[in-house]
């Protein structure tokens, strides 16, 4: 009779999946400027210090000393007396918000007034990224060429300056322009601007980039304003996503039972977290190289996903083998004064066992010679 004991067999195939591109979710905060605190009465139209909440919407701040106009409240328009009521075109892009800001030229004095947010989440150097936006005009002139920029800076205290004057005067680094565009006030036109981060940047400033001043007599308040309305903003991260492996196949049998998931990534922008999924099995699942020991089969997938928000996954199927190996002992045999001993023609896959051991030449083969004493079950 055959002993045999059931082996545990681990199968890992690895399957890599790496997108193309990724896109990162919205970095701004109340893009729309449909969040905001309890409207004013009236228009509100009031300098105000460099850092302090634009008037009546959230997340929002005026950079310089002119502090950014904010014409529409909870669905309620406001329009600016003594500019003949040049408001935006309806309807507005996205919902009831949006928000307004003066270019001028006084006498030949070029002013503008930015706008700016502290990011939640720094743009990583070296990344690209896009930031989009609608806008229209408001002026007697008609349209009105403009050059929209968006700047960046280290710290959000220093996206503040004293002044009027353009963002990239007040210190703050330009990331890039919008190309020429001319609003009015029948459309709202779209802009995008695409910028590689030259530093971590941790606040964002938007405005007029005072590239085409305005000609003295355009407009009615102090010979030359315009408005520049803004809504449906976006600022989104784009890249290639890091590379993520699930390790190479293993094995894993009754001498190993468990063996370590050698899970890896590269490229992106770095600062890497791991999920592998199911966690069944695993000593860790947020780890790169976790032990699995698993019941059943099992594919565990990892995904990395990078500091910028972009992620990419690779497979590895596990798979649990409790099938026994064959066995066979071969026929039953006769010893007598002519015959004195006889060979056990077992056979089968795996190790060999015979037991009980005595009489046998070699117990650990599969055709011992046999000579025992006296009847004996093999």
């Amino acid at each position: 009779m055959k002993k045999y004991i059931l082996p545990l067999l681990l199968i890992l195939t690895i399957n890599n999946v790496v997108n193309a591109q990724c896109v990162t979710g919205e970095l701004l905060r109340n893009p729309s400027f449909e969040n905001s605190s309890p409207c004013a009465a009236a228009f509100n139209f009031a300098f105000g210090s460099p850092g302090t909440p634009i008037p009546n919407v959230t997340d929002w701040l005026g950079v310089n000393d002119w502090s950014p106009d904010y014409y529409a409240c909870g669905g309620t328009q406001f329009s600016m007396t003594g500019t003949g009521g040049y408001d935006p075109p309806m309807p507005y892009p996205n919902g009831g918000g949006y928000i307004g800001v003066l270019n001028y030229n006084y006498g030949g004095g070029i002013g503008t007034e930015p706008f700016g947010q502290c990011l939640t989440s720094s743009l990583i150097s070296g990344q690209t990224y896009t930031f989009t936006f609608k806008i229209a005009g408001s002026t007697a002139c008609g349209a009105l060429p403009v050059d929209i920029g968006i700047y960046g800076t280290t710290n959000c205290t220093s996206m503040n300056y004293s002044g009027t004057q353009c963002p990239s005067t007040g210190g703050l680094t330009l990331l890039g322009l919008s190309g020429v565009i001319s609003p009015n006030t029948s459309n709202w036109f779209n802009g995008s601007i695409t910028f590689v981060a030259p530093f971590n940047i941790t606040a964002i400033v938007v405005g007029p980039n005072c590239t085409y001043p305005l000609s003295s007599g355009c407009g009615s308040v102090g010979g030359g304003d315009i408005y520049y309305y803004f809504d449906d903003l976006s600022l989104r991260g784009s890249g290639t996503p890091p590379t993520t492996l699930a390790g190479t196949n293993q094995t894993v049998n009754c001498a190993t039972t468990a063996v370590v998931l050698n899970g890896s990534a590269s490229g992106g922008a770095g600062g890497y977290s791991y999920s592998w999924s199911p966690s069944a099995g695993l000593s860790n699942a947020t780890i790169a190289t976790p032990t699995a020991t698993p019941g059943s089969n099992t594919n565990y997938t990892l995904t990395v996903t990078d500091g910028n928000g972009c992620s990419s996954s690779s497979s590895a199927f596990v798979t649990v083998d409790n099938a026994a190996p064959s066995a066979s002992a071969g026929s039953s045999q006769t010893i007598n004064c002519a015959t004195t001993s006889v060979v056990l023609n077992g056979s089968g896959s795996g190790s060999y066992s015979w037991s009980p051991s005595a009489g046998l030449s070699n117990p650990n083969i599969a055709t011992p010679t046999a000579t025992p004493g006296s009847n004996t079950n093999y």
